[in-house]
């Protein structure tokens, strides 16, 4: 009866191992079946791939350059300018060393060396800057060591005179030069009688009219109008020059010497001056300077 027993108990196990036995071997079996599959499938995808060309290098990934230096430096960098709104801009040549920092070393050094090269081809747009380069050249005048020098400075600071700052006044003595060259005092005298009428601080106008007075032998009136140059210009050495030969011409000897003298301390080398200042000095004098 035991052994009967036992039997049933027997064939449970064995049914129960044989089950197991069975769900290993499917299991086992899938195992393969896919192990076998996946090398199919993977030479299937790699050839479904299309081949590149070897000679292609494909697209490359660009490191971006490091910024060197300190963040002063960046700002100081001739490369490039930040705008507002956060874009570069090109630097142009030269930024950073000021403009023409170059050209203007150049022409402070030709201007220390030859300081008449820029005064003498200056022109003034204003009063102002009419007396100041008129100052500078007369000092220049004052000193200079030769005839050569003090002629080259002397026909500057007559160009300067001619400035008046008004075209109308510009016309005028345009016109008034072409009617004396022309031998028509009378006309001149008018243009020119308009020219210190509109400009009575215009020392030119009244020197040319006076000039004209003198060829027109009109002397009072010449001495007048060189009078009023010499107030508004005193270091106008055509106005002096013409005062003095008028003293001269009146035998008022003294007071020629003295304009005489007076015009070499501004002019050196004005013509004929230093040899009218000893003769007058000896028929004053009695003797040489």
């Amino acid at each position: 009866m035991r052994e009967r027993n036992q039997q049933p108990s027997e064939i449970c196990r064995t049914a129960r191992l044989g089950g197991v036995s069975a769900v290993f071997s499917v299991v086992v079996a899938s195992v393969c079946v896919l192990l076998v599959a996946a090398p199919t499938t993977v030479s299937a995808q790699v050839q479904s791939r299309p081949e590149r060309d070897r000679s292609d290098p494909g697209p490359r990934l660009e490191r971006p350059e490091p910024r060197r230096g300190s963040p002063r430096e960046r700002e100081s960098s001739p490369r490039a300018e930040q705008q507002p709104d956060g874009k570069s801009l090109p630097r142009a040549p030269g930024h950073g060393r000021g403009p023409g920092k170059d050209e203007d070393t150049k022409d402070t050094a030709e201007t220390a060396k030859d300081p008449l090269k820029k005064l003498g081809d200056t022109v003034p747009t204003t009063a102002q800057e009419r007396d100041r380069i008129l100052a500078n050249l007369y000092a220049l005048l004052a000193t200079a060591e030769t005839e050569e020098t003090a002629g080259r400075v002397a026909n500057a600071i007559e160009r300067i005179w001619l400035f008046s700052g008004s075209d109308t006044v510009q016309l005028l003595m345009e016109r008034a030069a072409k009617a004396l060259k022309e031998k028509n005092s009378a006309l001149a005298i008018k243009l020119l009688d308009a020219v210190v009428d509109l400009a009575p601080d215009y020392a030119e106008g009244w020197n040319r009219r006076a000039y004209v007075h003198y060829t027109d032998q009109a002397i009072e009136r010449a001495l007048g109008d060189l009078r009023r140059t010499l107030a508004l210009e005193p270091n106008h050495f055509k106005a002096l020059e013409g005062l003095g030969q008028i003293m001269k011409d009146l035998d008022r000897k003294p007071a020629a010497l003295e304009v005489f003298r007076r015009l070499l301390e501004v002019h050196p080398y004005a013509s004929g001056v230093k040899q009218a200042v000893e003769e007058l000095a000896r028929e004053i004098d009695g003797q040489g300077i």
